[in-house]
This record gives C-alpha cells, sequence and structure tokens, in this order.
C-alpha cells in the first residue's frame, strides 16, 4: 500500500494543521516502512530525524552500564520519538526497533521545530503525548523503587530479629528501633519505611507484642521471601521518596 506524508500527517498530532500550512513542509517528510526487528534508530546516533509511528509497533530502549537492554516505552500510531533534537545537538538517548512490520512519517527536526513554533496545536499536542508518557514511566519506576525498598527492609528486619520465648515461631524486633533509624540502615526516608511496615502490618507479616509493646515478625517465611526480591506484594498504593 503506498503512502504519502499528507496522509500520515492526517494520523498524527499534525491532523489539525491547515493543509495549506502544512503543504510547504510535506516535501521534507519521508514515509518510512520499517521491517520486524529493524532499528529505526540507535542509541549515540544524531538525532535527527524525529519521527511520527504510522502503523504498527515500535519499541524504546536503552542499553545498562551491564549491556543488558531495558524496555522503556511500547509506542503505536500516532505516537512521536526521537525528538530529543529539539533540545539540541545531543546524541539519540535509547534504541528504537520495530516490533512487527511498521510505518513512521521521518520529519527532520528543523522542520518539527518550525511547525512548533508556528502552530500552537501541534506545540500542545506533542507535549501532552510527551508529558503523559512521562508520567507513566515515573509512576512504573516509583513502583519498582518501592519494591527495592520493600526488600530492603525485609532483609534488615530478618538480621534485627531474634528469638522470642521457646515454642514461639514469632521472632521479636529491637524495641529502641524507631522508623527514622531503620529508613538510615536501609538508605531510605521515615515516610516511605513507615508504609512500608504499615503493608507489613495489615498483611500480618508484622505485629505488635501487647507485653513488650514492641514488633514482632509473624510470618518469618513471607518476610524471607521478600527479602530474596521473591512475592513481593502489590506496592501502587505506597508513595516512594527514596
Amino acid at each position: 500500500m503506498s503512502a504519502n506524508p499528507a496522509d500520515c500527517c492526517r494520523l498524527s498530532f499534525l491532523r489539525e494543521v491547515e493543509p495549506e500550512h502544512l503543504q510547504p513542509f510535506l516535501g521534507r517528510m519521508q514515509v518510512r516502512d520499517v521491517p520486524r526487528r529493524a532499528f529505526l534508530f540507535r542509541q549515540g546516533e544524531v538525532s535527527d530525524p524525529a519521527f511520527i509511528v504510522v502503523s504498527g509497533q515500535i519499541r524504546i530502549s536503552v542499553l545498562t552500564a551491564e549491556g543488558a537492554e531495558m524496555t522503556l516505552d511500547m509506542l503505536g500510531p500516532g505516537d512521536a520519538c526521537g525528538v530529543a533534537g529539539l533540545a539540541g545537538a545531543i546524541p539519540r538517548i535509547s534504541n528504537a526497533v520495530a516490533v512487527r512490520p511498521s510505518r513512521v512519517l521521518a520529519i527532520p527536526t528543523r522542520v518539527l521545530s518550525t511547525l512548533l513554533a508556528e502552530h500552537a496545536c501541534v506545540y500542545h499536542h506533542l507535549l501532552s503525548q510527551l508529558l503523559r508518557r512521562l508520567t507513566r514511566s515515573l509512576q512504573e519506576q516509583a513502583t519498582s523503587a518501592t519494591q527495592r525498598v520493600y526488600t530492603r527492609v525485609a532483609q534488615k528486619l530478618l538480621a534485627l530479629s531474634e528469638d522470642c520465648a521457646p515454642g514461639n515461631p514469632a521472632r521479636a524486633l529491637p524495641r529502641e528501633l524507631s522508623h527514622q533509624e531503620l529508613a538510615r540502615m536501609v538508605g531510605s526516608t521515615r515516610a516511605t519505611v513507615s508504609r512500608v511496615l504499615k503493608k507489613m502490618r495489615q498483611q500480618g507479616i508484622l505485629d505488635e507484642d501487647p507485653t513488650r509493646r514492641h514488633l514482632v515478625i509473624r510470618a518469618v517465611d513471607r518476610l524471607l521471601e521478600f527479602s530474596e526480591g521473591t512475592d513481593l506484594p502489590q506496592t501502587s498504593g505506597l508513595t516512594i521518596l527514596p
């Protein structure tokens, strides 16, 4: 199926630009077909041009210091990528690979910059799209970070605990252990640690010994699983302040 830039623009955030205003830019745009598993661009390349996904799906990823690939986002029709060049002459900060056969509209960064400056609707649509993706990414990072705090807290509680009375499977925690002190031990904040401890109490893992007025670990096996990073609870209700 053939396609031209004008048709592709109507499927993106450029659709609100009047045809006569868009016409001078179309000759510098290019429709590209990207085979499955092919790179649209690579991390470190010159950040030009920008792209709008017309059809298919594009995976955005980065390489970690250890050489592992980490997926940051999955983009579909109407999504923009490769726009870092709008901030200046900086290299690509990620990789973009077609998950399945895809079609994209390539727009030189200078052309996109002019469209943003001359048409407020383009600016607002692109800004809204990028902010939504940034918000989603930050929420995912917050959940992941909270789970890491959960693991560190579990490890520290087990290390600090001691056996209760003979025949009692629970383990006691030091009476002087404050939320602030525990936060310092695990490299987090008091607010985050307090939320993690509250979650553990709600799940029946921790409880307060009414006779000695200190916390005890009731479900040692579950806490051990958490300390190993397995079977972590859902932490969407926690606010992370690492």
